[in-house]
């Protein structure tokens, strides 16, 4: 349904597709030519290509990764040290929920550790991919 806008107060209204180039009358009193606009067509930006020397080497994410796998080892490590020091606070002063709370603390380590070493093996089986796919290309090439 085409809509037209008045020209004097910009209201705007929905009419049939028989009533374009017809005379109407707006609700202010101006009367106008009902024209439909055309509709804003959307363009989409094509990709900009990357340059050669882009494309052929890919950027590293080993040290940024890096330092989040050796931070998660870190939190790891606290987590055993802080843990085994409220059991044995807890044992000495004979809390038990001091106990409890340093056995959770030790096994909540395991998730700090597990997260490291699922990153690092993603590292590194996408440094691995990297180089067959480009021994696959220095192969192609040749040939």
């Amino acid at each position: 349904m085409p809509t037209v806008t008045c020209p004097k107060c910009n209201r705007s209204y929905d009419i049939d597709a028989a009533t374009v180039g017809m005379e109407c009358e707006c609700h202010c009193g101006h009367t106008f030519t009902a024209q439909v606009k055309p509709e804003a067509s959307i363009v989409i930006p094509a990709k900009p290509k990357p340059s050669s020397a882009a494309a052929s080497k890919p950027t590293p994410a080993r040290p940024v990764v890096n330092g989040t796998v050796s931070t998660l080892r870190t939190l790891g490590y606290i987590c055993i040290f802080c843990g085994f020091l409220l059991i044995l606070f807890g044992l000495l002063e004979e809390y038990v929920i001091w106990i409890f709370i340093g056995g959770s603390t030790v096994i909540s380590s395991v998730f700090y550790f597990a997260v490291a070493l699922i990153i690092d093996t993603l590292l590194k089986i996408q440094e691995n991919t990297q180089l067959l796919v480009e021994k696959f290309n220095d192969k192609a090439r040749q040939d």
